[in-house]
């Protein structure tokens, strides 16, 4: 497997792969708070892959180079020395594979690489209880737990 940057004919399925992503939380938190329009994201993701001074980066997971497809992706913020993983998606054939786990780790390793790299001296990440796997390489770390996030719905 490699991880590569995204290139312009990933920006479709990056973008359906979010809008499916933001749908479902919107209805899990019961609130309409991430947009889920998937023209709207196409256009940014677009822009965000074209643009290379963009402080936003994707990167796609293949099983070879060369592949059309890719089996996920990761979203990163790198600005002013401070680097955020913003979110890491497979797709629906790679989250229910036997390797789903390695391409996250390989995803969310590469993205935190990329961040140190380039100069991020703070990386902030946000995880949830399900993504255990990933908390697992961070503890490893020996992280600073800055906060906790807790949504209150009706």
């Amino acid at each position: 497997m490699i991880i590569e940057k995204a290139l312009v004919t990933d920006s479709h399925k990056i973008a359906e792969l979010l809008s499916i992503h933001y749908q479902y939380l919107n209805k899990n938190l019961g609130l309409d708070y991430y947009t889920s329009d998937l023209e709207i994201m196409k256009k940014h993701v677009m822009e965000r892959i074209m643009n290379t001074h963009s402080d936003f980066s994707y990167f796609v997971c293949r099983e070879n180079t060369g592949d059309i497809d890719f089996l996920g992706f990761v979203n990163v913020l790198n600005q002013n020395n401070r680097g955020e993983i913003l979110v890491l998606l497979l797709n629906d054939s790679t989250e229910k594979s036997p390797n789903s786990s390695e391409v996250r780790k390989l995803l969310f390793t590469h993205a935190l690489n990329f961040l140190k790299s380039n100069n991020a001296s703070k990386i902030t990440i946000e995880l949830s209880d399900d993504e255990k796997e990933l908390m697992d390489i961070v503890n490893e770390m020996s992280p600073k737990k800055m906060s906790s996030y807790y949504l209150l719905t009706k």
